[in-house]
């Protein structure tokens, strides 16, 4: 079964197919029944809920940051691919919750030899938190959970995908199982100094990284925290739509549009533009990198608690109180914040005009 890494980012914006999404298009839900394909899961998006997704236009649709127009697109295509339309649910991993963490997908037939699972971003607070942990321990419950999915999937050749934490966790399974054989993930966060330098780990990164692909988008905040894996391919993309600070981090954004229109090659495939790094998003990179070459454990752990906490609130929307109100509500990591970028600044011979630009890349220009 091969699958392009555009059509596995497609295949992916079915993790965020929410109640919010099916009441924009004026249906009751859907239900990620086992054993059908994508095009029975996706039967009740008739052409009347399509259109009432096209009429909301650039309006913002819970879930991926993407708008009504953009869901429109992105359904009609999972239901009308070739290559994906005829892909079968076969298994899914839940929080506690219910919510989908995981979809598994196969091509319907009885083989056990291939498969596509999908691992979705962050989910809840308590992945949050999972996120902050991952700064500084080999494994995270959340990766050892999604190790564990896959361990217990009968398949022996799956390709994993995923977008931001759920990037992160598909490159973590396919160091660690063998049943892996090939990543394609999505502004992927990295990875600690504790599980690139273990012991019993090394040689597995060493052998298996080449197997990774994580794209990042050009403006993209979350691919340059911690470490990227040594040896995975890491490669830059051009956004469309990117109308906010949220949008530099949404999956939907890789797929290049014109007139708000999806594009497609020759053989119906969505296309990404490859591009360089923003500069304001070099900065930033530059300075985490700084600060976790430079910084105590304790500095570094304040630092990741601080960004973790404040990305939900430019998710979510919050307002610029909201916002305010989490930048000065812990003083201690405020001063470790400001007092590494004065450090940084100073080190490097920099002018203000870079903190600027690091305040504008954390979404914190205006305030």
């Amino acid at each position: 079964m091969k699958i392009t890494d555009e059509e596995l980012l497609m295949l992916e914006q079915l993790c965020y197919v929410n109640n919010a999404l099916c009441k924009a298009a004026d249906i009751k839900g859907i239900e990620l029944i086992e054993n059908r394909n994508i095009s029975t899961l996706l039967s009740s998006f008739d052409t009347t809920a399509i259109s009432n997704l096209e009429a909301l236009g650039d309006t913002e649709v819970d879930g991926a940051c993407a708008s009504g127009k953009e869901w429109a697109q992105i359904i009609t295509y999972l239901k009308n691919s070739d290559n994906l339309k005829d892909l079968v649910l076969t298994e899914t991993l839940t929080n506690d919750k219910g919510t989908p963490l995981a979809l598994c997908f196969t091509d319907g037939s009885s083989s056990t030899h291939g498969a596509i699972v999908a691992f979705k971003g962050t989910t809840g607070g308590a992945e949050w938190s999972d996120n902050v942990e991952g700064a500084n321990r080999r494994d995270t419950d959340d990766q050892l959970k999604a190790l564990a999915f896959i361990e217990s999937l009968e398949y022996h050749n799956i390709t994993v995908t995923g977008h931001s934490k759920g990037s992160n966790k598909a490159m973590y399974v396919t160091i660690l199982s063998d049943k892996v054989t090939r990543c394609v993930g999505f502004d992927g966060q990295g990875f600690s100094n504790v599980f690139l330098n273990d012991e019993e780990y090394r040689t597995r990164i060493l052998s298996r990284a080449h197997l990774i692909t994580n794209y990042s988008l050009s403006t993209d905040f979350v691919h340059i925290l911690l470490y990227q894996i040594p040896g995975s391919q890491q490669k830059i993309c051009k956004g469309f739509g990117v109308d906010n600070v949220k949008q530099n981090h949404s999956p939907n954004s890789f797929f290049a549009v014109e007139s708000g229109v999806l594009i497609l090659d020759e053989n119906n495939i969505p296309i990404f533009v490859e591009d360089e790094e923003a500069e304001d998003v070099t900065i930033l990179h530059n300075y985490f990198s700084y600060l976790l070459e430079t910084g105590g454990q304790e500095e570094i752990d304040k630092m990741v608690i601080y960004i973790s906490e404040l990305f939900p609130l430019i998710f979510s929307g919050g307002s610029t109180d909201e916002i305010l109100q989490h930048v000065f509500s812990n003083q201690d990591s405020l001063s470790v914040i400001a007092g590494s970028i004065l450090s940084y600044t100073e080190e490097n011979d920099l002018d203000s005009k870079y903190v600027n630009s690091l305040l504008k890349t954390l979404g914190l220009n205006e305030l």
